[in-house]
């Protein structure tokens, strides 16, 4: 169970810095406030993680987040943004994109195989550029770990005319697990249409994808989330991984009453990864997407990697940290303030849950019901309002009166 709230003094105070973090907060005539006004334009070197926002995992505990709103807000708010210029746009690739955001080209996933039915592994590339910087594209890009290792891939979901190329990196990559935040379709508007959000790119039993087969090994459904044990082969070659399928989070709103499950899927993908550790040398990264893979996609990943924080450091965790190599790695990369509150809700609950492992045993019983300041996180939001590379930066967005008011 979750602590009481309890008055804590605000994270400026804790944290020691001198610098001013608040905002004003206060609603215009149209209700919106600008994302991350501070840092813009940033070469993508600059990565803006230089500057702290620690918290010691004895703060992060106690921490009370309905109290720090204003100040995490303002923290939000000077989170850095890469130039558009670091993304790379390939001719004739618009249509591999889901919405119009390219991926930063330091970082993005090339392709070396475009996975035909009838090309070798050994195919040499063409001497033309162009034609390889098409072949190779796809809309992903890596994500490094502390240690600068590339763990993860962030990417959107398949289309029907990308689930080769999917599939083609998730071989290539040898990644050992896929982390699936989006159904199918979702209802993102008030029309009652569903839109799709993602192609089925998995067969219920076996299915050939260009040069790829897949194989669906076993199902399982625990907590919610569908579990695939997947095969997949080229010629003589084969490969294993699982998929995670997390069906309760909607683009158009926070997974409000979700976090144990969310966090019980964390703990099982640790497991296993320690589990593939045994096996694979190297130790390929886990593949996470939704939609467009910038706002759920991100806010998971940023989740992970601060638990790997939490694992590792003695000390604390700095999420701010976190989310600004996010998004110097993956443009757009957790575009909204309600997304960035959720990384510590559920941060904050993982530290509780690591300091007291009987609850984990106990296989993450609904912590959610406690925290009544999580009925605050409700927006009406969606993300594919916002995903164009023109307003990413500049995107505003309407704060609910609950989050402006939560003292009041």
């Amino acid at each position: 169970m979750v602590a009481p709230l309890k008055p804590s003094k605000g994270l400026l105070e804790r944290r020691g810095s001198s610098a001013s973090l608040t905002i004003n907060l206060g609603i215009s005539d149209n209700s919106i406030i600008d994302l991350s006004p501070i840092q813009e334009n940033l070469a993508i070197d600059d990565s803006g993680s230089r500057k702290s926002r620690f918290l010691t995992r004895h703060q992060l505990k106690n921490l009370n987040i309905i109290d720090s709103l204003p100040e995490i807000f303002a923290e939000f708010a000077m989170l850095p943004n890469p130039n558009i210029s670091c993304c790379t746009r390939i001719a004739g690739c618009s249509q591999k994109n889901r919405h119009q955001v390219w991926p930063i080209g330091k970082t993005r996933v090339r392709i070396w195989d475009n996975n035909s039915s009838v090309c070798s592994q050994d195919t040499p590339r063409s001497t033309n550029s162009l034609i390889d910087d098409a072949r190779n594209y796809i809309n992903a890009n890596y994500i490094t770990d502390d240690n600068l290792v590339s763990s993860y891939i962030a990417t959107e979901g398949p289309m029907p005319n990308t689930i080769n190329d999917f599939w083609a990196m998730i071989w290539q990559e040898k990644s050992i697990a896929i982390v699936m935040m989006t159904k199918l379709e979702e209802q993102t508007s008030n029309d009652g249409q569903p839109k799709s959000k993602c192609e089925k790119y998995w067969p219920e039993e076996k299915h050939r994808y260009g040069a790829i087969t897949v194989e669906v090994e076993n199902v399982d459904i625990d907590c919610g989330i569908i579990v695939h044990e997947l095969l997949i082969t080229r010629g003589d070659e084969e490969h294993r991984l699982r998929h995670y399928w997390f069906t309760e989070w909607n683009d158009h709103r926070l997974p409000i009453g979700q976090i144990s499950k969310i966090l019980k899927l964390i703990l099982d993908l640790h497991s296993y990864r320690a589990e593939c550790r045994k096996k694979f040398t190297p130790l390929g990264p886990i593949t996470v997407h939704c939609s467009a893979g910038i706002g759920r996609t991100c806010t998971f990943i940023a989740m992970l990697l601060g638990i790997e924080q939490l694992n590792t450091i003695q000390d604390g965790i700095d999420i701010y940290a976190i989310v600004s190599k996010l998004r110097m790695e993956r443009y757009g990369a957790v575009p909204r303030p309600e997304q960035y509150v959720f990384i510590y809700l559920a941060l904050q609950q993982m530290e509780c849950l690591l300091r007291e492992p009987e609850l984990i045993k106990k296989r993450l019983i609904a912590a959610d019901e406690a925290s009544p300041y999580l009925k605050l996180l409700i927006s009406d939001f969606r993300e594919d309002e916002i995903l164009d590379e023109e307003n990413v930066v500049d995107t505003t967005v309407h704060i609910s009166s609950n989050w402006l008011n939560v003292k009041n």
